[in-house]
């Protein structure tokens, strides 16, 4: 009696062989097939503000102001320190609560940094950049800066997405609606003072127009403007590094005066800043040695500081500050 044997036969292990060959192919052309679409990809990239319940976001701003005013030139320089902090976060938005400490000086007058203001603020922003600011708080006012495309974006590429400008003056305040086009050149280097990094550069620019359909004392009736501005993302913690802004503005009034104004703004941000009570007192610290004119404040003094000091002691500054 015969026996059957429990090998496969010849022709059916050839076949198996030939099946498995097929789907090796069929894997590795979908695989080249995929591979072949992520150069296009891997070149964009997906920007998103990242903050968290609980993070904290510093920023430190100086700004180097100019107005001329009848004939007159005034400069003042601002030092700016703002903490942010994330109290929650739903759907794409995190609502945020401020602290703007504010500190100015005339330096043609006296070369020590005074004590301006404190704002407190709260608001919401999305992970684009967009701010919503209930009307009840001035700060912050510039708006939505920056802000990013829904799609990734690739070296080159441009989006537009509007901000807000607001204007605090005598008679009352001024929002303006801006549309800002923004371009993405690709990682590069920043340098400021000691500080250095490296980042995604983002630039931007926008025209502000605003002619006021009412006469309101101690507001300006027509508001001529440009911006321009460049960032350095940290596309991995979700905040700028570093940015540099520059603004001209042009303040017309009814009875025919006008003003121009500019500020040369540089911010430094640091994430996940914790204030312990140890903190806040070297804070507290620094601030008096600042306010001493003991500590370096980033601005370089001007040639001319000690000109027509006269004249220019008293004046006040209509638009406020920015930042």
């Amino acid at each position: 009696m015969g026996k059957f044997s429990n090998q496969p036969s010849k022709s059916k292990i050839i076949n198996r062989r030939l099946r498995r060959i097929v789907s090796y192919v069929f894997i590795i052309s979908t695989l080249i097939g995929f591979t072949s679409t992520f150069p296009e990809e891997s070149g964009k990239v997906l920007f998103r503000w990242k903050l968290k319940p609980g993070e904290n976001v510093e920023l430190n701003e100086y700004h180097r102001v100019q107005l001329v005013s009848m004939g007159k030139k005034i400069r003042r320089e601002d030092k700016n320190r703002i903490l942010l902090q994330t109290l929650s976060c739903e759907n794409k938005e995190c609502t945020l609560e401020g602290f703007f400490d504010t500190y100015t000086r005339f330096p043609e007058v006296d070369p020590a940094f005074r004590k301006d203001k404190t704002f407190k603020s709260r608001f919401q922003i999305t992970d684009l950049g967009q701010y919503k600011v209930p009307q009840e708080y001035s700060m912050p006012n510039l708006r939505s800066l920056p802000s990013f495309s829904e799609k990734p974006i690739s070296i080159g590429e441009e989006w537009t997405q509007p901000a807000t400008e607001s204007f605090q003056f005598p008679g009352g305040r001024v929002m303006i609606t801006v549309f800002a086009k923004y371009k993405y050149h690709g990682v590069d280097e920043w340098e400021y003072q000691k500080l250095s990094g490296k980042g995604d550069r983002i630039e931007y620019n926008y025209n502000l127009y605003y002619d006021s359909q009412m006469n309101r004392t101690g507001v300006p009736f027509k508001i001529y403007g440009f911006a321009r501005g460049m960032v350095f993302f940290d596309r991995e913690l979700g905040i700028p590094q570093y940015k540099r802004v520059q603004l001209s503005y042009t303040f017309v009034y009814e009875n025919g005066m006008a003003q121009e104004m500019s500020f040369d703004i540089h911010g430094v941000y640091n994430k996940n800043v914790k204030l312990t009570d140890q903190d806040k007192d070297k804070f507290a610290e620094e601030i008096r040695k600042i306010l001493g004119g003991e500590l370096p404040t980033g601005i370089e003094p001007d040639s001319d500081s000690k000109k027509n000091l006269k004249n220019r002691k008293g004046n006040h500054f209509m638009a406020g500050r920015r930042g």
